[in-house]
């Protein structure tokens, strides 16, 4: 989050009438690289799986 919002203060600075940011806004924060999101989605939701997962093999039977 923060290397992203110092890319974009530098955007910013670059061009001081803001014509450029659309252009930069979409391509690293809102429609940016889709392996990176998945990442960061499975990375959100490991706890959330295995918390279950765990819950699950300890009720079955032995």
């Amino acid at each position: 989050m923060r290397s992203l919002s110092k890319s974009y203060a530098k955007a910013l600075k670059r061009s001081a009438d803001g014509s450029g940011l659309p252009e930069w806004l979409s391509d690293t924060a809102l429609f940016g690289n889709f392996k990176t999101h998945l990442t960061t989605l499975f990375t959100l939701l490991a706890p959330l799986i295995t918390g279950s997962l765990s819950t699950i093999i300890q009720s079955l039977p032995v």
